[in-house]
């Protein structure tokens, strides 16, 4: 069925109600009669379908509104994948953040204009800011979870009108704060937070700090004297969905709510009670096991984290009057400057490079590897040596820079030997390319040997165009480099600095090398098309179409290194007809 859009979109409404409201539009009672059965109809009853991807329900969903005209990434929750995720998200993340099969609505928004907002399908968003209440997760009349196919219906299954009650309790003055800041935050009507030692963080930063302080707070009890001052209450922190059962606690608006206020809290002013998390997760890492990890993991990256050592210095502080093996104790209280042999894991964080490139690195000899029974060391020197010799190597866009061609091609030219790499894939096996300085200035010194004075008087091809003249002649890039090499065309510069962006070459030899290509050619497989065409003074389709009607004949062909097929004609038989053709032209006048 074709449909138009009979309804006005809001900017902030999901997909789902915008097509929800505009089959009503059309008087019929539900979304899923205008979708056939393969679409997996009951979806659109059980499931939100706000998060988009591959599913064909969802596809149909998303063709549906980009056939009503309506810009679909606008009202989907994907749009928020870079700011909370910083890239597309796992499916955990997914069901961290996004709701899938239930929803929640603030009365008075419904009351004022009903629809339902995208961001009501996102777990942290817990309070309506310009009502200043508490979003509704539960049907009044039943206690049960609200799905968004109710919700638009408006009814839910038993009987409640959700636009009917009241909602009179005042969102909570830190809670409202923190949600206030997060919800500007998500809809880019602020992008940068002050911290209170007056570092500034990102939108970005601010969710990626938001994500490693759920993880830390997941399990906290509900009593921990971080909650003591919010006016709520709840059992456990239940952030990563691990065993809901076990948590005895929902995910709801309630947990969500005094989550976010407390990592809110944390982010910004980490000096008032983050110590009181560190020593809690030091308790929790006892006996945990390998279920601790992930605890572990977000503590090191708060650590690491660049743009302010507030949380680094904490913890210091706090090392300082304990005497306990602390998580992350010996990572951090110890200053690697002073010591002479590193951990595997000091080394990958002083170098920042995985554990496999350190292997490598010491398999070719540029780290001193020291075993102590069980315990592999580092030497330091090693280690301060490499990085000398690596603050003075070029990957690959810094040799772009100065060679004057793509990283590809550099990158390409280092694999077939043309550039000497110090380090890549065929010479050691890293991932990455690096090249000494003194090799890419003797290969552009070598490569340019051959250049005179530019006279200006005559004409020049930019190196561009030269090797857009040679590559149809199945002359590969590292022939060329070769050509310009041993000094078979004639290069010249209008600029001191010598690299494939300020190289001319004289355009008479490309011509006079692509004559002796097409004679070497002729020789050796006949005329082309075009040559006849251009003897025959006529178009190549007329050439074709001599070979059609038998006129003409292809005797030989040739297949290129792109797989293409060259056709040629014997230059005897095309000296025959020629002559043939004259003859009948004469003939015709006379």
């Amino acid at each position: 069925m074709s449909l138009q859009l009979r309804i006005t979109p809001s900017s902030d409404e999901s997909l789902y109600s915008i097509l929800f409201r505009n089959a009503v539009a059309y008087n019929f009672t539900h979304l899923s009669v205008l979708f056939p059965g393969d679409s997996n109809p009951y979806s659109l009853y059980s499931r939100n379908m706000n998060y988009f991807h591959n599913a064909i329900w969802q596809q149909a969903l998303y063709e549906q509104g980009n056939m009503l005209g309506v810009h679909v990434d606008s009202h989907i929750l994907n749009q928020f994948d870079l700011i909370l995720f910083g890239k597309a998200p796992t499916k955990d993340q997914k069901q961290r953040v996004f709701a899938s099969e239930s929803t929640k609505y603030c009365i008075h928004c419904l009351r004022e204009q009903y629809y339902h907002r995208l961001k009501w399908d996102i777990n942290f968003i817990t309070t309506c800011i310009d009502h200043n209440c508490f979003l509704i997760d539960q049907c009044p009349g039943c206690s049960g979870s609200i799905t968004l196919s109710r919700l638009m219906q408006r009814y839910c299954a038993c009987g409640h009108d959700f636009i009917k009650g009241e909602m009179d309790c005042l969102v909570p003055n830190e809670l409202m704060i923190s949600q206030t800041i997060i919800q500007a935050l998500l809809v880019g009507s602020l992008d940068e937070v002050t911290l209170e030692n007056g570092t500034v963080i990102s939108s970005e930063d601010y969710f990626y700090l938001f994500n490693l302080m759920g993880r830390l707070l997941d399990y906290f009890s509900g009593k921990h004297p971080i909650f003591a001052e919010i006016p709520l209450s709840i059992n456990k922190v239940n952030y990563l969905i691990s065993n809901m059962m076990q948590y005895n606690q929902p995910r709801d608006v309630t947990m969500y709510s005094v989550l976010s206020a407390v990592i809110h809290r944390l982010i910004v002013d980490p000096e008032s009670s983050f110590a009181d998390v560190l020593v809690t997760v030091q308790e929790m890492s006892a006996g945990a096991g390998k279920g601790f990890r992930y605890k572990r993991a977000a503590l090191r990256k708060l650590m690491e984290f660049s743009k302010s050592t507030t949380y680094l210095d904490v913890y210091k502080n706090l090392l300082k009057e304990v005497n306990d093996a602390y998580v992350l104790k010996f990572d951090i209280c110890r200053e690697i400057e002073d010591r002479k042999f590193l951990s595997i894991t000091d080394t990958q964080r002083l170098l920042k490079i995985s554990r496999k490139e350190v292997d490598r690195l010491t398999h070719a000899g540029f780290l001193n590897q020291v075993i102590t029974g069980a315990t592999k060391l580092i030497s330091r020197e090693s280690i301060d040596a490499w990085l000398y010799k690596r603050s003075r190597l070029l990957n690959s866009y810094q040799v772009s820079d100065l060679v004057g061609l793509s990283p590809q091609r550099i990158r390409e030219m280092a694999q077939s030997g043309v550039l000497t790499p110090f380090s890549g894939h065929n010479v050691d096996g890293s991932f990455q390319w690096l090249f000494e300085l003194k090799n890419v200035n003797h290969f552009l010194s070598e490569t340019f040997k051959h250049r005179k004075e530019k006279d200006e008087k005559l004409e020049w091809f930019s190196f561009t165009r030269f090797y857009a003249k040679l590559r149809p002649q199945s002359i590969s890039f590292d022939k060329a480099i070769e050509l310009l090499q041993v000094g078979k065309f004639t290069c010249a510069f209008d600029k001191e600095q010598l690299n494939f962006k300020t190289v001319y070459i004289l355009k008479s030899a490309v011509n006079d090398y692509l004559q002796e290509l097409a004679n070497e050619r002729i020789a050796s497989f006949g005329y082309t098309v075009s040559d006849v065409a251009l003897l025959l003074g006529s178009s190549s389709s007329r050439v074709k179409r001599l070979v059609e009607i038998g006129q003409l004949r292809f005797t030989s062909q040739f297949i290129n290194q792109w797989g293409t097929v060259s056709y040629y004609f014997d230059p005897d038989e095309i000296k025959k007809f020629i002559n043939a053709d004259k003859n009948k032209k004469k003939s015709l006048k006379s």
